[in-house]
């Protein structure tokens, strides 16, 4: 998934996640202009770092979990509830 951040004090870049147990991971950080990589030139645990993984978890928890709706769906397929 990729999402647009602002990270210090007003640096837009872009932040591509995978999820994996529903967890981030594989979190990579590139300049939304160029498109070049910048996640090895922002020091893991700076604040930097912690503000582009705190924006992917927000934005991961904020997506429908497909695997819940499948299960929502199986138990109210005969009811006003179905969508």
């Amino acid at each position: 998934m990729q999402i647009k951040v602002t990270l210090n004090e007003g640096f837009i870049a872009d932040v591509e996640y995978e999820v994996s147990c529903d967890e981030v991971c594989d979190l990579r950080i590139k300049c939304p202009v160029t498109g070049m990589d910048l996640t090895d030139l922002i020091a893991y645990s700076s604040a930097a770092w912690d503000q582009a993984w705190n924006a992917a978890e927000r934005h991961m928890l904020s997506m429908p979990n497909p695997q819940v709706m499948r299960d929502m769906r199986s138990m109210t397929y005969d009811t006003p509830f179905a969508r």
